[in-house]
C-alpha cells in the first residue's frame, strides 16, 4: 500500500519541477499545509494562485470545492493540478479568471503546460503595461 502523504509530496515534487522552467521560483508549501491546510505551492512564480495538488486514483469533485474555499480564504484565483493513475497532468481553473468579462465561473480544464503558460503571459502583459 502507498502512504498517500509520501505519493503527495512526490506529486507536488513534480509539478514544480514541471512548472519552475516556465513561469520560474516557487517552492512546496508544506509548513502552510501542516499548520492550516493551505496552497500546496507558493513563490513569485505564481504568485496570485492558490494551487491544490492532487494525485491520486480517481477525479473527486471535492478537490474544486477545497480549492475554491482555500483560494477564496487567501484572496486567490484557484487552480487544482491533478493527475489520475496513469494519466498526464491536468489543471482546473475558473473561466472567471481567463475571462472576467464573461461572468462566467465555470470550470475549465486543460494540460499544465498550457495553464502554466496562461499564467506566464498574464504575468509578463502586467508586467508591460
Amino acid at each position: 500500500m502507498t502512504n498517500s502523504r509520501a505519493k503527495g509530496a512526490a506529486a507536488e515534487r513534480e509539478v514544480v519541477r514541471i512548472l519552475k522552467p516556465i513561469l520560474g521560483e516557487m517552492h512546496r508549501n508544506w509548513q502552510m499545509q501542516a499548520a492550516v491546510g493551505g496552497a500546496d505551492l507558493y513563490g513569485p512564480g505564481i504568485e496570485g494562485w492558490a494551487v491544490e495538488i492532487k494525485r491520486q486514483k480517481a477525479y473527486s469533485a471535492s478537490w474544486w470545492t477545497q480549492t475554491a474555499v482555500q483560494a477564496d480564504r487567501s484572496g486567490m484565483k484557484p487552480v487544482l493540478i491533478y493527475r489520475l493513475d496513469r494519466g498526464r497532468w491536468r489543471a482546473l481553473m475558473s473561466l472567471h479568471d481567463l475571462r472576467p468579462d464573461l461572468k462566467d465561473f465555470s470550470q475549465v480544464e486543460m494540460n499544465l503546460e498550457s495553464w502554466a503558460n496562461l499564467v506566464r503571459l498574464e504575468r509578463d502583459a502586467t508586467v508591460e503595461s
